[in-house]
């Protein structure tokens, strides 16, 4: 049986919507750019459902780092 790939944009998506697992993602963020960064706020979030092959998640999120910089990511 072959196993369906999930991707990383509806990944991201899906962590977001609990809170307890946003320490996932800011890990990820943390060790992409380099510095500690804690999620603050989740801005926006979207699906572009046009056709199977072409859908995407898209999502904002604010960040602080622990200069205390605020940093917008997109996903």
């Amino acid at each position: 049986m072959p196993r369906q790939l999930m991707s990383f944009d509806y990944a991201a998506k899906d962590l977001l919507r609990n809170k307890a697992d946003h320490v996932i993602v800011e890990g990820l963020l943390t060790v992409l750019i380099g510095e500690h960064v804690t999620i603050t706020k989740v801005l926006e979030s979207e699906s572009n459902q046009e056709s199977a092959n072409g859908k995407f998640n898209h999502v904002d999120m604010l960040c602080e780092s622990d200069k205390g910089e605020l940093i917008l990511f997109e996903i």
